[in-house]
């Protein structure tokens, strides 16, 4: 008796892309290794097909992928048809914090950008050695602001610079990384741990060329005087 084993590849791949759902293709290639591997281009595109015309409050594949940090699923959507630049409409994923679920609400960002601001730092890191342009900017903000942005996170700002990100640059009303890492000091004062945070994010990109010795706000200046940084740093060192 013939058995859909018996049949070849490109029928197999004929009977994959004709299910009608993509539960039902899911299910077929996890059946045994073979139809895992013959299957694995076909399902990973009916994942971005199905991700892009999804319901808004289902969470999309990208998101899935960066929320769990699947650098294997992000490769192979990558290796599939999909793009660093694909921005994500947001569809309730994960995001450890208040700025990083609003930010993605409102803004719609690259897969770079989502992976900041959920503070995935290996989703980030590798999306960054596939090529993510590490300035790409959503409404004027880039990776390096939403990294600074109501919790900071050095050790991602530490990431962006490293792969090149301008501590300089301004995002849409003019507040450059440094002065979002001060204007976030001054609004959490009360918070021990974010005022940490804020030092040492602000520490790194003084030490990146980010204070370059010009006029600031007076809360600006007052943060740093707190901090001890910038022209402030040579009184630690007396005291």
């Amino acid at each position: 008796m013939p058995s859909i084993l018996t049949l070849a590849a490109e029928l197999h791949l004929l009977i994959g892309e004709s299910l009608a759902t993509f539960q039902d293709l899911s299910a077929l290639s996890r059946t045994n290794r073979y139809f895992n591997t013959t299957l694995t281009a076909v399902l990973y595109k009916r994942a971005l097909s199905v991700s892009a015309a999804a319901d808004p409050h289902t969470q999309c594949v990208y998101d899935w992928a960066i929320s769990r940090e699947r650098l294997s699923t992000l490769s192979q959507l990558l290796r599939h048809g999909g793009s660093l630049s694909q921005r994500i409409h947001y569809r309730g994923g994960v995001a450890q914090s208040w700025y990083g679920w609003f930010w993605r609400r409102r803004h719609a960002p690259t897969l770079l950008l989502a992976a900041v601001s959920a503070h995935k730092i290996r989703a980030a890191r590798f999306l960054l050695q596939c090529g993510a342009e590490v300035n790409e900017a959503v409404n004027g903000e880039g990776p390096l602001h939403v990294a600074v942005h109501i919790r900071p996170d050095v050790e991602m700002v530490k990431v962006l610079i490293e792969a090149g990100a301008d501590v300089c640059r301004p995002d849409l009303v003019g507040w450059a990384p440094l002065a979002s890492t001060l204007k976030t000091w001054s609004f959490h004062y009360k918070d021990g741990e974010i005022m940490l945070r804020c030092r040492a994010v602000a520490k790194l990109l003084i030490a990146h060329g980010a204070y370059n010795g010009g006029p600031m706000l007076g809360v600006q200046r007052a943060a740093l005087a707190a901090m001890r940084l910038g022209p402030f740093e040579d009184e630690e060192e007396e005291e």
